[in-house]
Formats: C-alpha cells, sequence, structure tokens
C-alpha cells in the first residue's frame, strides 16, 4: 500500500503500470505488472539517460508506441521483456512543456502529437518526423497581440492544453508578457490545418 513511489506522472502500457519523475529521480521511471501494483515492492525502475538538470515532463501513446517526453529530449520506450523489461531510444533532441502533451488527429496524416516544445514552437510529432506549425505566430507582426517570442520564459511552465475531439482542435494557453499567469490562447485547428 505504502510502497508506490510519488510521481508526477503515470501511464498503462504493455500491461505495466509505469510511474515517471519521481522525488527520488526526475527521469527515472517505476514500473510494476497491473495485477501487482497493490503488493509490488516497486523495486524495478531505469532512468532515461540525459542532462543532470533534465526532467520527464509526460508521455503519450500513439500508435501503440510510447513517447515520453524530457525538457530536451523525446525517448520512444519499449517493453522487451527479460532484464531489463524495457528499453529506450533518443527519437527527437527537443523537449515538450508539461500538459502541452496531446493527441490529435488530422486530416491526411492520422493521429499525431502536438504540444509547445521548449523553445517556444508549437510542433506536431507523428513518432518519426516533426513539423514546427507556429511560424506564423512566432514573431508579433505588429497587429496580433499574441507571438510566442512574448510568451513569459520563466513562467512558460504554466502554459496547458486541451484537445476538442468534435471539433479537431488544439487549445494552447499560456502566458504573456510580464504575466505570472495564462493570459492567451493559441487555438490550432486540424481540420484546416490553422
Amino acid at each position: 500500500v505504502n510502497s508506490a513511489p510519488t510521481a508526477k506522472f503515470a501511464i498503462d502500457f504493455q500491461g505495466f503500470l509505469l510511474l515517471m519523475n519521481s522525488n527520488t529521480g526526475k527521469r527515472r521511471i517505476y514500473y510494476a505488472d497491473n495485477n501487482l501494483i497493490t503488493t509490488d515492492p516497486w523495486s524495478n525502475s531505469f532512468d532515461l539517460p540525459s542532462s543532470f538538470d533534465d526532467e520527464i515532463t509526460g508521455a503519450v501513446i500513439l500508435n501503440k508506441r510510447l513517447y515520453v517526453f524530457t525538457r530536451y529530449k523525446i525517448f520512444r520506450v519499449s517493453y522487451v521483456g527479460g532484464n531489463p523489461d524495457f528499453a529506450y531510444q533518443d527519437v527527437k533532441d527537443w523537449g515538450a512543456v508539461p500538459k502541452t502533451i496531446k493527441k490529435l488527429t488530422v486530416p491526411d496524416v492520422g493521429e499525431v502529437i502536438i504540444c509547445l516544445a521548449w523553445d517556444r514552437t508549437i510542433r506536431i510529432f507523428d513518432g518519426t518526423e516533426d513539423e514546427i506549425i507556429s511560424a506564423n505566430i512566432e514573431s508579433s507582426d505588429g497587429m496580433s497581440t499574441v507571438s510566442l517570442e512574448d510568451t513569459n520564459v520563466p513562467n512558460i511552465g504554466r502554459a496547458f492544453a486541451e484537445t476538442d475531439t468534435n471539433e479537431q482542435t488544439y487549445k494552447l494557453w499560456l502566458p504573456m508578457g510580464g504575466s505570472t499567469q495564462v493570459t492567451h490562447a493559441v487555438v490550432y485547428d486540424a481540420a484546416i490545418q490553422a
């Protein structure tokens, strides 16, 4: 009952519950068989390789594959069985802001991951390739009150997003200017890809 580590993120994958970003390791992933989670000592774990100041910021299952995001990287985690039970592969050298990592279906593309990267770009990732979709709002054009260059970087961790599956939109709330709270929203419409 009291053996599971505290963690910021949890995901069910391949019959295991994975707990990520614990108080004992920001890049550590603990795992236990779903049938044993209430009695497991939670002694099985592994760390994702990165710099000492990196940390896991979220995870998403896309097309039956698990992608784990950190501040600086994206890893694909696979169940291999045996010892160790899981393997990982570094797939991208950019990371995502927590609470902005969502899945969305884009016409003619299929299901993708969409998120706000730490470099203040909005990216779509299909598991292999990624594309920056925020080029037209990255710099101020003098007409709109919203540009990603105005994002309050010290408070970018307050950003969050939601998807609307009926409208196929990704709604991202950001702190702009000197604000410490979210002040503006950016909406990506997947149906018209704008």
